[in-house]
């Protein structure tokens, strides 16, 4: 442990202006609590994975069932990328898993990825007509392509065609949720071949629990020590159990408990950081976006409509549809909840996603 210790990235990664000042009360601290490393860094780890129980077992069954195209919609942070390569370890056994970081800028850029992943002279391929029948050849086989959003119109309309071509192959695209918005307006024919659409948002509370003793433990500590237990719930109720914010908070405290030698981390500790930085939705659609905005406070729909102005609509009526509209997606999505106002129902953002939400 003592090599690992000395040679800590938790003190090696940080910028000069960064470092505590007695490198060696850092090293002594990790020693007292039992931990090689800090285990809050922002790492993709997939055997850490937590939550997400009812999304993970639909993409396997609809994986197993051999569908076509799954969609995993979700913002920067929300484990995403964490749950593919969660997914590839799963499906590994009885398929080839294609996993791709970031869509290729040209089509011809996936037979370079292809020959990556199955390196063999005798069967490279040479151009994207032949990628079908290598893939075929594969037997039953998983193309994740994460990022989904960035990819031009070329790239969609090809993987639009390679999931028609296959029969054995089932494409997972994961993206930030704006991508079905331009799918609707890009690309209609591939939206409308997608089998299952999930939206990764953040964690329960007890699975933020897991997360941060999940995360201690792979470190050698033992359960949530030294967090009190009244500590991560004052986490949870700072991030709204979104992943990356519960890593970064959790990072924060650990490093200010190394600094000052404390021996337990407790909720007055994390009362002396300024509040975090809401997580931005500029990756919603400009109107779902401002309406979303608006629902910090309660409002029903005519209300809604009424502030959002309906000069722009025949009639007040076609505003107040058109919010509803926006409604039902933001709900669907989980991004707000309604209540009875009596005889009329009220709009507003989760009390979990609150402090995600940026105001303008």
């Amino acid at each position: 442990m003592s090599t690992m210790l000395e040679n800590n990235p938790a003190i090696e990664g940080q910028k000069l202006s960064e470092r505590p000042k007695n490198a060696e009360k850092v090293i002594n601290w990790f020693k007292s609590v039992g931990w090689d490393n800090n285990p809050f860094t922002f790492t993709i780890s997939p055997s850490l994975l937590v939550g997400y129980e009812e999304q993970r077992d639909a993409i396997l069954l609809t994986t197993a069932q051999k569908h076509k195209v799954v969609l995993v919609l979700g913002p920067t942070g929300s484990g995403k990328t964490t749950l593919l390569k969660w997914m590839s370890r799963e499906l590994d056994k009885e398929n080839e898993i294609i996993y791709v970081s970031k869509p290729p800028e040209r089509v011809e850029d996936f037979v370079h990825i292809l020959n990556e992943r199955f390196p063999s002279f005798f069967s490279k391929l040479k151009n994207i007509y032949q990628i079908p029948r290598f893939l075929e050849k594969k037997g039953k086989a998983i193309l994740m392509v994460d990022e989904i959003h960035e990819a031009n119109v070329e790239v969609l309309e090809w993987i639009r065609v390679l999931s028609d071509q296959l029969e054995n192959v089932t494409l997972i695209l994961a993206g930030m949720p704006v991508f079905e918005e331009q799918l609707t307006e890009r690309l209609e024919t591939l939206r409308k071949r997608v089998a299952l659409r999930i939206v990764l948002l953040s964690l329960t509370k007890e699975d933020t629990h897991d997360l941060i003793k999940k995360r201690i433990e792979s470190v050698g500590g033992h359960g949530e020590e030294p967090f009190t237990k009244e500590a991560i719930n004052a986490i949870y109720e700072q991030t709204g159990g979104f992943p990356r914010e519960v890593l970064r908070v959790c990072d924060q405290l650990v490093n200010n408990a190394m600094k000052s030698g404390a021996e337990k981390i407790t909720p007055d500790m994390i009362e002396k950081y300024e509040e975090p930085k809401p997580v931005s939705f500029e990756f919603l659609p400009a109107k779902q976006k401002q309406v979303l905005e608006m629902l910090i406070n309660p409002m029903t729909t005519g209300e809604l409509a009424d502030k959002i102005g309906h000069e722009k609509y025949r009639t007040r009526q076609h505003a107040v549809r058109s919010v509803n509209n926006i409604l039902k997606r933001l709900m669907k999505d989980g991004y707000i909840e309604r209540r009875k106002k009596g005889k009329i129902f009220e709009y507003l953002v989760k009390p979990e996603l609150k402090t995600l939400v940026v105001k303008t």
